[in-house]
């Protein structure tokens, strides 16, 4: 039940994290950190109630920073963000979603 509680935790923060992301400056980085922790803290519930929050907390947080974030968005993002910069986050977030996804290949169990 804990862990329910944890995924769909997850999931309600990093959609309200959303909303930060909107605003020019730190408070749109800071939005997306925090919702990086929440994709971290979704990877914790893989093991007990499968994919769902994981994936569910993945999507969020991915159009979320390629989309919505106004720092790191791909288009029409703030101008004083480099690419460099940019590609920094994204490799954030692809190595907590690789991660996340090696836990849910090992964790899933064969279908017979």
């Amino acid at each position: 039940m804990l862990i329910k509680i944890l995924g769909w935790f997850s999931i309600v923060i990093a959609i309200l994290a959303l909303a930060p992301s909107f605003v020019p400056g730190a408070m749109s980085l800071l939005a997306f950190y925090l919702s990086l922790v929440m994709l971290v803290t979704s990877i914790a519930t893989i093991k007990r109630t499968g994919d769902f929050y994981f994936k569910t907390t993945a999507i969020v947080v991915c159009v979320g920073m390629l989309i919505i974030n106004d720092y790191i968005r791909l288009f029409g993002s703030f101008s004083h963000a480099t690419w460099g910069e940019k590609l920094g986050m994204y490799a954030f977030y692809m190595v907590i979603y690789i991660i996340g996804f090696l836990k849910v290949k090992r964790c899933s169990k064969p279908i017979k």
